[in-house]
């Protein structure tokens, strides 16, 4: 069985200037190791044809918020080593901290050990330390990083990450 396509919930629509966004954002954060240190964090065509996209510019109007909110809420990618994931996993946490506009956001890395865990969050907390644009905007601890003028914040969570929603 398939699941189904953002495109097939009822109100959908797609907003490529919200996916236009997610990658300018990208692009303003930094790779932080290897040969691609310090240039900028641009996402391969098929992280944004099969991940960012769909993510991000699939929205529905919802009364609530009055206004076009995101249709996905949960994602899953499982692809093979060295593909960029943890990269991909850092751009979109620090996208949804800082610049997805929601106050209060709440962003996990969450895993079963909390060393398991620090694998995605030590990398997306030196790419938050290190890039231009954030300087000044979020502020990087041991287990968190925030976005003070928000109140949204990345941290690292183990072992009762099941007992979270």
């Amino acid at each position: 069985m398939q699941t189904p396509s953002p495109g097939e919930a009822p109100g959908a629509v797609f907003d490529p200037e919200r996916v236009d966004r997610v990658l300018r954002s990208f692009h303003l954060l930094r790779h932080t190791q290897g040969k691609w240190a310090g240039k900028p964090l641009d996402p391969d065509p098929w992280q944004v044809a099969y991940i960012l996209a769909p993510v991000f510019g699939w929205v529905r109007w919802d009364d609530e918020a009055e206004g076009y909110v995101r249709i996905v809420r949960k994602l899953y990618v499982d692809v093979p080593r060295r593909n960029g994931k943890t990269t991909l996993s850092g751009g979109i946490a620090v996208y949804l901290m800082a610049a997805d506009g929601e106050p209060g956001a709440q962003v996990y890395a969450a895993a079963t050990s909390e060393k398991q865990a620090r694998y995605t969050f030590d990398p997306i907390k030196t790419i938050a330390e290190r890039a231009p644009a954030l300087k000044g905007n979020v502020k990087a601890y041991t287990k968190k990083i925030t976005h003070p003028a928000s109140g949204s914040y990345f941290t690292v969570v183990s072992s009762v990450a099941e007992a979270l929603h």
